[in-house]
């Protein structure tokens, strides 16, 4: 599949509101609409957060007006459009470094989190799950020849009496 530029900026404003909204509590940061839906279940279910969401249209409007005045004082030389993808690159890599933490709020629920589909552990009501760097590096890219069904299956320890002639 070759990646084009329509691939890349639907993944990332993807990527960019799922992760604003599980950090920021319910808040969409790429798609400011959704805000607007949240802000109506807020107001009718009585739920924190309504402020937050009553900001969001004037926040985003100041910053696409920023990135464009920003934009207006790149050199000519640098080409507005890549420049300014590259800055956004660079700014989510900081925030991917800095930190990757969740907050579960005090008065609600305990939270489950699946860490690959096999692996979970329960967040209490008021903790908080941070994600950091360890000593052990980790692998986000295993290659293997097998077929992907027989990956699931040694992964899942699936039953496979039948399946396949086994």
């Amino acid at each position: 599949m070759k990646l084009t530029l329509p691939t890349v900026l639907s993944f990332n404003g993807g990527y960019v509101d799922t992760a604003g909204y599980l950090a920021l509590q319910g808040l969409f940061t790429a798609h400011v609409t959704g805000n607007f839906v949240t802000l109506g279940a807020a107001l009718v279910f009585g739920t924190s957060g309504v402020v937050a969401k009553l900001l969001a249209l004037p926040v985003f409007c100041m910053v696409i007006i920023v990135t464009r005045l920003v934009s207006f004082k790149l050199p000519p030389r640098w080409p507005v459009f890549e420049t300014m993808l590259t800055l956004q690159l660079f700014l989510l890599l900081v925030a991917a470094v800095l930190a990757i933490a969740i907050e579960v709020e005090a008065g609600g629920h305990d939270a489950m989190v699946f860490c690959d589909g096999r692996r979970e552990m329960v967040v209490p009501a008021g903790g908080r799950l941070e994600v950091t760097r360890c000593g052990t590096s980790l692998k986000w890219v295993r290659l293997d020849s097998a077929p992907f069904t027989d990956r699931l299956v040694r992964k899942f320890r699936l039953p496979v009496t039948g399946w396949r002639g086994q």
